[in-house]
Formats: C-alpha cells, sequence, structure tokens
C-alpha cells in the first residue's frame, strides 16, 4: 500500500523520495535476548507499581489511546475523569483495552530489558459508594478533572504481559 502524497506547490521542486527502512541485521543489534510470556500475577505486580497507563476506547467509531493517571483497587483498574468529558462516554459501560510498559528507547531499542501488560475488560462509571471512597483515596488526580470526581473501573477479562529478557554474556 502507498502513501498519497500532495502535489508540490506551484513552481516547487518536487520532494525527493524517502530512503526504505533500513532492515536491522544482528550485526547492527547486540540483542540476544528473547520476549517471553509473563503469569498473571506478574502483570497483576507491574499494574500495581504503575501509575499512568494508557487507556484504548472507541470515539465515534474511530480508536483513540488516551494516557490516563490509575491505580488498583480491588483487582480492578480506576482512573478519574471529567464529568463530561469524552473519555467517559467512552467509557462507561464499554469494552476497552488498558496498557502500562517500560521499554528501554533510543538507539538500542531492542538491547535492553522492558515489559509491557495489556488488559482487556469492560470499564463502567463507580456508582458503589464503597469502592469510590477506596479510588479516591488511592487516586492521584487526573488530566482531565474538571472539578466533578467520576472514577471509572475497569474490570479485567484478559490480562496478559510480556518481557524482553537478554541473554546472559559468555
Amino acid at each position: 500500500m502507498t502513501t498519497p502524497r500532495r502535489a508540490p506547490a506551484a513552481g516547487a521542486a518536487p520532494a525527493a523520495e524517502p530512503e526504505p527502512c533500513t532492515p536491522v541485521t544482528a550485526a547492527m543489534s547486540n540483542s540476544t535476548g528473547q520476549i517471553v510470556p509473563m503469569d498473571e500475577a506478574t502483570c497483576y505486580a507491574r499494574l500495581a507499581d504503575a501509575s499512568v497507563g494508557r487507556v484504548a476506547v472507541t470515539m465515534g467509531a474511530v480508536p483513540a489511546v488516551l494516557p490516563v493517571t490509575f491505580c488498583l483497587v480491588d483487582g480492578r483498574i480506576v482512573f478519574r475523569t471529567g464529568s463530561g468529558g469524552p473519555l467517559l462516554d467512552a467509557t462507561d459501560g464499554r469494552v476497552v483495552a488498558f496498557e502500562i510498559d517500560d521499554l528501554p528507547v533510543g538507539p538500542a531499542i531492542g538491547d535492553g530489558p522492558g515489559w509491557w501488560v495489556q488488559v482487556v475488560g469492560w470499564a463502567r462509571r463507580v456508582t458503589d459508594d464503597g469502592l469510590q471512597a477506596k479510588a479516591c483515596a488511592a487516586l492521584p488526580w487526573g488530566w482531565q478533572h474538571d472539578g466533578v470526581d467520576v472514577v471509572v473501573a475497569v474490570e479485567p477479562r484478559m490480562v496478559s504481559g510480556r518481557q524482553m529478557v537478554l541473554a546472559e554474556a559468555d
């Protein structure tokens, strides 16, 4: 599939074709590791230690991935959002995906250990007073706060994770 290109402006020289990506070869990478699955307990431990994640939703039939501050409460992922915002509309009563990670970046992207956890589950506005109180006590303030606390909980149905494990040096 080719990417459509804009025509150059009148009188402008046509843009040069970009260089194709260079395939990574063994000689270009120091990585001698592998990607292995994490067990569910390890995934939950990583979720418990994190405070920022990404929730994947559908907004008007268009996928969106948004960062949120969150915590685990009673095995659920909970986060705050504004009472009239699009995130509440996109999550309340819907299936969402949630992701956290700690991945190496930069020129040696495949050369260091890293991991990611993905959760899929039903998201619902929290209406239970007990869960609401626990969530509000534990949660950092969200970025979309509009003065009205609305807490959304994601009830995990599928939890999976992977980690990059480097081989021992000889």
